[in-house]
């Protein structure tokens, strides 16, 4: 498997509106909830037909890896300005986010479970289009990225279970186990050093994975560090016979 995927990832930016549009569809009830409880400034932010219809908009981009394709939906943040320090010396920003980048922010520090069905389906009615040749995205499981730090709820896992249920694709969360402690990386800002952090920190049950065609999902793409070391597993001793990579989104700069 190669990261490089030239002429396919060119066909996919080009083919792709910069501004693909996702549509997550929502039952009414839900959805109005979710539209009536959102902040104003994040609420202002979708785009409600009288269907309940959220539509979320995004950029997909190529990440390269160790994968046969690889994507990320949409930068993580659009902007941020550095405002001061708080009373506590803590660093303060002014922070605007991509649609689904305020999504998964909702879902992850805020524990706000009712941004996975609008993440999910904007993510499976993306992967729906790679199921088309040339791409040809047809996973038969779905990997999520081990997480680093443990919740007592996993939005990732969430996430993956909520896109496998809208593609009938099975999730395994436990293929890929920690062999050791890493601590969270978006601290360390070196990536030599998190190669160090990261070297021989997964392992694979090569039952769950062998000749299976995986989706790897993570939240955000950074470095890509992380994702790698687990593609590197997958490939090396999981027995993947393909193996494609997604991301809800990314960093602008990939350090």
């Amino acid at each position: 498997m190669s990261g490089e995927g030239g002429g396919e990832c060119a066909a996919l930016l080009h083919g792709a509106s910069a501004n693909l549009i996702g549509v997550a569809q929502h039952r009414g009830a839900r959805a109005a909830e979710l539209g009536g409880s959102l902040s104003n400034r994040l609420a202002r932010r979708f785009d409600w037909n009288a269907t309940g219809t959220m539509i979320v908009k995004i950029n997909p981009a190529w990440i390269p890896g160790r994968w046969r394709l690889g994507v990320s939906l949409d930068v993580h943040t659009v902007t941020s300005e550095f405002l001061g320090y708080d009373d506590d010396g803590r660093p303060q920003f002014n922070t605007t986010r991509s649609e689904i980048g305020e999504l998964l922010y909702r879902l992850k520090y805020m524990a706000d479970a009712r941004a996975v069905d609008p993440i999910a389906d904007t993510a499976s009615s993306y992967l729906r289009q790679l199921s088309e040749p040339p791409f040809k995205v047809a996973p038969t499981l779905i990997i999520p990225v081990p997480p680093s730090r443990q919740r007592p709820r996993q939005p990732l896992f969430e996430l993956a279970r909520a896109i496998g249920a809208q593609l009938g694709v099975p999730v395994v969360t436990n293929a890929i186990l920690a062999s050791k402690t890493v601590p969270e990386l978006k601290s360390v800002h070196d990536y030599t050093t998190r190669l160090d952090l990261l070297r021989d920190a997964y392992r694979v049950d090569p039952a769950k994975t062998a000749g299976a065609s995986l989706l790897l999902l993570d939240d955000l793409f950074r470095s890509g560090a992380t994702l790698n070391a687990v593609a590197n597993i997958l490939v090396d001793s999981g027995g993947a016979r393909d193996l494609c990579a997604l991301t809800i989104t990314r960093t602008r700069s990939h350090r």
